[in-house]
């Protein structure tokens, strides 16, 4: 089951982002932005949507996440969509751990939402949740023996997650 959750009220807002130098006021962004959420593996996982005004906007704000993670790594200058798959787990004094359900998020532009750019990023995205899902964050176990045309789990994930992203950029129009 997935289902496709508005942020806030689904219009686009101003959400501050890094300081100018000159100016030193929040820089905006125009965006929309959707979380989808998928239970596949009986376990909730979420992916955010993001669609920018741009495709400049786009790409800073997808090196600018990616650089906090790995400083001076990433260069997304000529993407036309990012997927940043991660884990972020909640640990307990027992030490066990719960993993947090946001585990990938899609960056796309206005104009740049054709199926073949969408997919291909859901693809990055189901990839990366079947991994965790399937195969657990740290396993070595290759990709290859999970990925050929009998694998109903991972293509019921990638369908579903396709899905809903295609309806949300869909609903709004100016957006593709």
């Amino acid at each position: 089951m997935t289902s496709l959750t508005p942020l806030g009220n689904d219009i686009y807002r101003l959400e501050g982002i890094p300081r100018d130098p000159v100016t030193n006021r929040f820089k905006a962004v125009a965006r929309r932005k959707w979380t989808i959420t998928t239970y596949i593996a009986d376990q909730q996982r979420d992916v955010e949507l993001i669609v920018y005004d741009s495709l400049s906007i786009m790409r800073r704000e997808a090196t600018r996440w990616a650089n906090r993670v790995t400083p001076g790594q990433s260069d997304f200058s000529n993407a036309e969509g990012v997927c940043h798959g991660f884990e972020r787990v909640q640990c307990f004094e027992d030490g066990t751990e719960k993993p947090y359900p946001h585990a990938a998020t899609i960056r796309l532009a206005k104009g740049h939402t054709t199926p073949l750019i969408v997919s291909h990023e859901i693809a990055h995205a189901a990839q990366h949740l079947y991994a965790l899902d399937h195969l657990g964050y740290d396993s070595k176990e290759l990709a290859v023996d999970h990925f050929d045309a009998a694998n109903e789990n991972f293509a019921h994930l990638y369908g579903e997650l396709f899905s809903a992203a295609w309806e949300a950029i869909n609903r709004n129009p100016t957006m593709g």
